[in-house]
C-alpha cells in the first residue's frame, strides 16, 4: 500500500531562513549612503592629494610644493641679505684702512716705538698726546666718528706691526695692550685681499662677535711699490644684536618659522627664537646644531628637506650655505612647523568634510523620499510572496500602484493559477515515480547485497590464498599485496606499497616482463602467463609463474590489474639438477668403450 503524498509540495521541510532585519526601505537608504560616502570621500581625496597615475596634484601636493619655493625664496632672500651687508661691513673696514688718518698713525706709532721710546710706559702721556707721540687719541677720535656712523660695530681697534700693540681703540683701556686676533691678523696678511673675517666665540661675554681684520698698507714708494704692512685694522660686531633683527626682518615667515645661522662647525651664532626641549635656551657659540640641514649645507649644498629641528619638531627646513671667506663659510637654515604648513590644508579638509557632510545629508533625504516611492509597491509583493511560500496558492498579488507594478502583479497571479494546474498534474506524477521508485530501491538494496557479498569472498580469498596474489596500478606500482606474496618475496605490504612491479623483477626478465604488463594495460590483450625470475629481498631469484589479468571500467579503461604468482622454485631447481644429471649420463656413454645399453 502506497504512502499518502503530501498535499503540499511547495511547503518546505526544513525551516525557513529568518527574514531580514531592515526593511528593503531601510537597505536603500543604507545602500546609497554607502555609495555618497564612498563619491565624497574620493572626491576629496582626490581634491586633496590627486589622481593616482594622472598628473593631476591635489592640494596637499600644492601646498606643499608652494610652501617648498616659498620657503626658498625665504632663504634665498635672507641669504642675499646677509651677503650684501657681509659686503658692507668688509667695504666699511677696507675704506677705514685705505684712509691716510689710518696709514698716517700706524705709521708714526711704528717709527715712535722703533725710535727707542720706552714701551713700558704703555697707554701713558707718551702714547696719546705727548709731543713725540703719535697722535693716537686723534685716531681714536676718528673710529668712534665711524663707529657711530655705521652703528653697526661694538668696538673697532688699530693694531700696529711693531708687537701687536692696539694703537687705538673706540673702547678705553685697551690701547698699548697686546691685540687678541693675532691668527685673524696673520690671515689677513697672507690673503691676496689683505682682508679676514673670523668668530670670537667670546667665552669671556658670552656671546659671539664677527671680528673683521683688514691690514693697513704703508704709504707706496719707490723702493716699496705694493706697499708693507704696518699694521691692522680690527671690527668687532655683535652677531646676534645686528644679524637677529637683519634676518628676521621682511618676509612674512609664520609663528612658528626660525632662522638658525651656524659657524662650519655648527656652532650657533644667533640666538634661537625658541627654547631647546628642556626649557633651556641654548648657549651661542656653545650649542652644536646637530640637525639634517646644517649637515648638509656644510657639504656646500643647498635645498629644502622634511626633517625634526633643535626642539625635536617636524619641521620644513630650507638650508643654504654662505662663503663669508675662502677659510670661513656659514650655514643658514630657515624652517617652519609641519604643523603650521599644513594648517590651510587641514582648514580645506573641514571645508570639503562639511559641504560633503552637508550634500550626505540632502542625499539621504533623497533617499528616503525615492525608496518610498520604490519599496511600498515591493513590500507588498514581497507579502504576497511570503503567502505563496507558506502554501496559500489561494492568494492573489494586488494590482494597484503604478502600471508597472500593476502589469507585475498580474503576471505573478497568472503563474499562480498556472502553478496550481502544474501542481495536480504534478502530484499524479509523483505518486507514479515514487512507486517506481519504491521499486528500484528493493532492486538496488539486492544489487547492493550481491557486490558485497563478492567483494568480500575476494577480500576473503585475496587474503587467504596460499598463491602469493596483488593488486597493481596501471603504472605498475603496488597497490595491495596477499601475505603469501609477502612471504614469497620476503617484504612487508608497507614495502610493498612503496615499490613497482619492476622492482621485484630478474634483470633477465623485466624488459619481457615490463612489454607485456604494457599491451595488457593497453588492451591489446586481456592477460598473460608468463614464468618469470624475481629477486627476493636478500637478493636470491625466485622462479614463479605469473598470471596477469586486468580489471577494466564499463568504457574498457583500465582500473587495476590483478598478479598472481606461483612459487616453482623447487620445480625449477629439480629439473636444473635433471637436465644435468642427463648431461652426465650422456658424457659417459659417449666416452664408454663399451657398449651400454638401457632398458
Amino acid at each position: 500500500m502506497s504512502e499518502p503524498i503530501n498535499p503540499d509540495p511547495y511547503q518546505h521541510s526544513q525551516t525557513r531562513p529568518p527574514s531580514r532585519a531592515l526593511s528593503l526601505r531601510s537597505r536603500m537608504m543604507l545602500g546609497f549612503g554607502v555609495l555618497v560616502v564612498v563619491i565624497v570621500t574620493a572626491v576629496v581625496g582626490i581634491l586633496l592629494f590627486g589622481m593616482p597615475f594622472t598628473s593631476h596634484r591635489g592640494i596637499y601636493e600644492q601646498e606643499r610644493a608652494q610652501v617648498v619655493t616659498n620657503l626658498g625664496f625665504v632663504a634665498d632672500l635672507k641669504k642675499e641679505r646677509l651677503l650684501m651687508w657681509l659686503r658692507e661691513r668688509k667695504s666699511d673696514i677696507r675704506v677705514l684702512a685705505a684712509s691716510a688718518d689710518v696709514r698716517t698713525a700706524v705709521e708714526k706709532v711704528n717709527a715712535f716705538l722703533r725710535s727707542g721710546h720706552p714701551g713700558g710706559e704703555v697707554g701713558g702721556a707718551s702714547w696719546a698726546q705727548g709731543e713725540d707721540g703719535p697722535g693716537s687719541q686723534t685716531l681714536a677720535e676718528h673710529l668712534q666718528v665711524v663707529r657711530e656712523a655705521y652703528r653697526q660695530y661694538e668696538k673697532i681697534t688699530v693694531v700696529t706691526s711693531e708687537g701687536g700693540l692696539i694703537v687705538a681703540s673706540t673702547e678705553k683701556g685697551e690701547v698699548g695692550k697686546p691685540s687678541t686676533h693675532n691668527a685673524l691678523m696673520r690671515e689677513a696678511s697672507n690673503d691676496k685681499s689683505g682682508l679676514s673675517v673670523g668668530i670670537d666665540a667670546g667665552r669671556s661675554t658670552g656671546t659671539p662677535h664677527l671680528v673683521i681684520s683688514h691690514v693697513v698698507e704703508s704709504t707706496r714708494s719707490v723702493e716699496h711699490p705694493d706697499g708693507t704692512v704696518v699694521g691692522w685694522v680690527n671690527a668687532c660686531i655683535d652677531l646676534d644684536s645686528f644679524l637677529k633683527p637683519l634676518l628676521y626682518t621682511g618676509g612674512k615667515l609664520g609663528e612658528t618659522a626660525d632662522i638658525v645661522l651656524v659657524d662650519q662647525y655648527r656652532r650657533i651664532l644667533i640666538s634661537p627664537r625658541f627654547p631647546l626641549p628642556d626649557g633651556s635656551k641654548a648657549q651661542l657659540s656653545n650649542y652644536i646644531i646637530k640637525g639634517e640641514p646644517a649637515r648638509l649645507s656644510a657639504n656646500g649644498s643647498d635645498g629644502v628637506i622634511v626633517t625634526r629641528d633643535y626642539r625635536d619638531e617636524n619641521v620644513l627646513a630650507a638650508y643654504r650655505h654662505i662663503d663669508v671667506t675662502p677659510n670661513e663659510r656659514w650655514r643658514l637654515v630657515v624652517k617652519v612647523d609641519m604643523s603650521e604648513v599644513f594648517a590651510p590644508v587641514r582648514q580645506t579638509v573641514f571645508d570639503a568634510s562639511m559641504i560633503g557632510l552637508a550634500g550626505l545629508i540632502a542625499a539621504l533625504g533623497l533617499a528616503f523620499f525615492v525608496s518610498g516611492r520604490i519599496s511600498l509597491p515591493i513590500e507588498k509583493l514581497s507579502q504576497f510572496a511570503r503567502r505563496v511560500e507558506s502554501g496559500d496558492l489561494e492568494t492573489r498579488a494586488p494590482t494597484t500602484g503604478s502600471r508597472e507594478v500593476a502589469s507585475l502583479a498580474g503576471a505573478l497571479n497568472h503563474m499562480i493559477r498556472s502553478v496550481q494546474e502544474w501542481r495536480v498534474k504534478l502530484e499524479e506524477k509523483v505518486a507514479e515515480r515514487t512507486a517506481e521508485l519504491r521499486t528500484e530501491i528493493s532492486e538496488r538494496k539486492l544489487t547492493e547485497q550481491a557486490l558485497r557479498e563478492s567483494e568480500e569472498r575476494f577480500r576473503s580469498a585475496f587474503t587467504h590464498s596460499r598463491i602469493g596474489m596483488a593488486l597493481l596500478a596501471v603504472d605498475g606500482r603496488f597497490m595491495a599485496g596477499n601475505n603469501a606474496l609477502c612471504r614469497l618475496l620476503g617484504y612487508s605490504e608497507q614495502e610493498l606499497s612503496t615499490m613497482d612491479f619492476k622492482d621485484i623483477s630478474d634483470p633477465r626478465d623485466a624488459e619481457e616482463s615490463s612489454k607485456r604488463f604494457k599491451a595488457l594495460v593497453s588492451g591489446k590483450t586481456d592477460g598473460y602467463y608468463f614464468e618469470q625470475r624475481c629477486v627476493h629481498k636478500n637478493g636470491t631469484t625466485i622462479w614463479g609463474n605469473l598470471t596477469v589479468s586486468v580489471v577494466r571500467y564499463s568504457d574498457q579503461l583500465p582500473i587495476y590489474a590483478v598478479l598472481q604468482l606461483n612459487d616453482i622454485t623447487d620445480r625449477k631447481r629439480a629439473e636444473e639438477q635433471l637436465r644435468q644429471s642427463e648431461k652426465r649420463f650422456r658424457r659417459l656413454v659417449e666416452t664408454a668403450n663399451e657398449g651400454v645399453w638401457a632398458k
